[in-house]
């Protein structure tokens, strides 16, 4: 089972991807995901959600993870490379905020092996793997 994880039922797919909403995490199976996208949808996570959805993943499967990096919008707003609405349409209705560091040690902690993970601009890219 490949998911992409969206926060609200109007958004884009991924072909070959169900569309499961954050607040349905507990209804998929354990050990069910061969894949997981969570495209600028991670914010809408607590750390719970994560580890609840961590769960979800077969070994061998793998998440990627496309988000804005926390650490990076505080210092585009720090320098005045954005101003504090900008900062705020990221921000805003979130239930958290995380750097790629943060996701980075996230995943080694609980076992997973990242195999990439960088910052373009004020996002991330981060792709795990479950052994």
């Amino acid at each position: 089972m490949n998911i992409n994880l969206v926060h609200n039922k109007e958004a884009a797919s991924i072909e070959n991807y169900e569309n499961i909403l954050t607040t349905e995490i507990n209804k998929i199976a354990p050990n069910i995901c061969t894949n997981i996208a969570i495209h600028n949808t991670l914010n809408y996570l607590t750390g719970d959600d994560l580890g609840m959805l961590i769960g979800k993943m077969r070994h061998g499967g793998t998440i990627s993870i496309v988000s804005s990096d926390v650490m990076e919008l505080a210092g585009a707003l720090y320098l005045g490379h954005i101003n504090t609405q900008q900062f705020s349409s990221f921000v805003v209705d979130n239930k958290a905020q995380y750097s790629v560091i943060d996701i980075k040690n996230f995943f080694e902690s609980n076992g997973y092996v990242v195999e990439s993970a960088n910052v373009d601009n004020l996002h991330f890219n981060l792709k795990a793997k479950r052994p």
